[in-house]
């Protein structure tokens, strides 16, 4: 018997944002909506009790968000716009 799989919070996350972070990599403007999207949805759980892991999958999407950005041939402009986007939304973070 086949049991459908049923992904962990942090693993639907992943599920998520991974395929749509990887395809607007050089697209800022995604980029920085994308940040905002994830932003909202950490915002939003967070009156719930969650797995400390699954915010930590949506910081690390949002850190990746950034790394991506910074592997595309963006403006300098830009992605300065990006990181700072990203550090209005997850000050803790790295970039």
């Amino acid at each position: 018997m086949l049991l459908p799989h049923t992904p962990t919070p942090p693993g639907l996350v992943a599920l998520t944002f991974a395929e749509v972070r990887q395809a607007t990599a050089a697209l800022p403007d995604v980029c920085v909506y994308l940040l905002e999207c994830l932003h909202e949805v950490r915002r939003a759980l967070d009156p719930h009790p969650l797995d400390p892991a699954t915010l930590d999958a949506i910081a690390e999407q949002a850190r990746l968000v950034v790394d991506g950005a910074a592997r595309s041939d963006l403006l300098p402009e830009d992605l300065a716009r990006l990181r700072h986007a990203y550090s209005r939304h997850f000050p803790r973070g790295p970039p």
